[in-house]
């Protein structure tokens, strides 16, 4: 089926956030949470999409529409000139296979650890959202991942800080209202958020955090 018709691209898009909150929440249920609690994001991040396909293309009880999505580990994104290795990566891409224009939903990871200096500084910083909000990683409908790793304290210290630097430094991170709420229904990822952002790069983004606890 072609995605050419702007109507078709968009729904597919709006179904995109459901389902892949949807294959973080299974690929999570099936990881050893205490083994990753001091793992680095590259361990973790591959353990998770290890497993989310593992669901997908195994499990006689996944939903048909996971026959549509591809799950990608570290791809390298064409951005602009860069070729080969100098092409950034992005940590997890959703692909919605079908012929024509794609959807695309790119998650970041990083690591937010109180021991070792996993802060929310650089969740938020140039090297995690600000990749998406200064186009180093562009997006292909307006809407971006973001999902951190949570291996001290727990998910709601971390959601607070979180917020607290969003509302407190808005024009740093190009905030607009509201600056962090919970997105409800959880899809079974419960700490899951929701940020809006206006750059010249990333006009209107909706970015969506999903806090997952290892150790």
């Amino acid at each position: 089926m072609s995605v050419t018709s702007s109507n078709l691209f968009q729904a597919y898009a709006v179904a995109m956030r459901a389902h892949t909150l949807r294959l973080i929440a299974e690929g999570y249920a099936r990881m050893d949470k205490a083994r990753f609690g001091v793992e680095q994001e590259p361990a973790i991040t591959g353990a998770l999409v290890e497993r989310m396909r593992a669901y997908a293309e195994e499990d006689t009880h996944a939903p048909s529409w996971c026959a549509y999505y591809s799950i990608h580990d570290d791809p390298p994104l064409n951005v602009g000139r860069k070729l080969g290795k100098s092409r950034p990566r992005v940590d997890i891409e959703f692909e919605r296979v079908a012929r024509g224009k794609r959807p695309r939903l790119r998650f970041e990871a990083k690591r937010l650890d109180s021991a070792t200096g996993h802060s929310v500084s650089a969740y938020l910083g140039n090297d995690g959202l600000g990749c998406f909000l200064s186009g180093k990683y562009p997006t292909t409908h307006a809407e971006a991942g973001m999902l951190g790793y949570v291996q001290s304290d727990d998910e709601n210290m971390w959601a607070g800080k979180i917020s607290d630097s969003l509302s407190r430094d808005r024009k740093v991170y190009a905030v607009e209202d509201p600056p962090f709420c919970r997105q409800t229904p959880s899809i079974g990822v419960p700490h899951t958020y929701v940020s809006h952002h206006h750059t010249t790069h990333a006009p209107h983004t909706t970015v969506y955090h999903v806090l997952l606890r290892f150790g």
